[in-house]
């Protein structure tokens, strides 16, 4: 897209270290990322934005997804996500 619609994170509000910042953009198909090592509350942001159904297992950062990077999203999808703690 050439602009940006929606931002995870308000204008003004703080941002802290190592947060992902996630935009929206008026291109109609959504291309899903990796989501490798982000965190729970990014993940979270992120479904919102995109309006995928999300299911978590475990607790940390991400280590699986069920969606392929690079796969175009479809209205309704569903996305499993396993979380791992960085301390293993």
């Amino acid at each position: 897209g050439n602009r940006i619609i929606s931002q995870s994170i308000k204008a003004g509000d703080s941002i802290i270290e190592g947060e992902k910042l996630i935009l929206k953009t008026n291109d109609k198909d959504i291309i899903m990322p990796s989501l490798i090592n982000w965190s729970y509350k990014d993940v979270t942001s992120f479904c919102s934005m995109t309006s995928l159904e999300c299911s978590f297992d475990g607790y940390g950062y991400v280590t699986n997804q069920s969606i392929t990077t690079g796969t175009k999203i479809s209205n309704g999808s569903k996305l499993n996500i396993t979380l791992k703690s960085k301390i293993e």
